[in-house]
């Protein structure tokens, strides 16, 4: 987890403010693409090891040159713009913040959801004999 103080917290609620706007208000992107990110990132858990998941992996290129990926790279750039506003917010807790809302803005329930989330700088090692492959 990272360190989360009040100026995280904050950050953290500010970006989700402009992920909703994006997505609601002006249109910048796809809420299904946002929410695609989130689960291809996440979906690389293995619950043997305890590697991968929502880490932000998937922006490394190992993982997002992968063809189960293709086309992630649109709203990982544009969450970069929101992360370039809050450099504080780890990019796993945008990529997740950004699924969350993306289920919300497509008529879906509110997502609860918590912050803290470290960056990976590697992808997850690839899942162990008889472990089921990431999506």
């Amino acid at each position: 987890m990272v360190e989360m103080d009040e100026s995280y917290l904050k950050q953290a609620l500010d970006a989700q403010r402009d992920i909703r706007s994006g997505i609601c208000l002006r249109g910048e992107i796809d809420a299904a693409l946002l929410l695609r990110l989130a689960f291809h990132d996440a979906a690389t858990f293995c619950k043997i090891t305890k590697t991968g998941g929502a880490d932000a992996s998937i922006r490394l290129p190992g993982e997002l040159q992968d063809e189960a990926n293709r086309g992630l790279d649109e709203a990982i750039k544009w969450l970069e713009t929101i992360k370039q506003k809050f450099p504080k917010v780890s990019r796993a807790d945008l990529y997740q913040i950004a699924g969350a809302l993306a289920v919300e803005a497509a008529g879906g329930p509110r997502v609860p959801m918590r912050v803290g989330r470290r960056d990976s700088c590697s992808p997850p090692p690839p899942p162990p004999p008889g472990a089921p492959p990431p999506p």
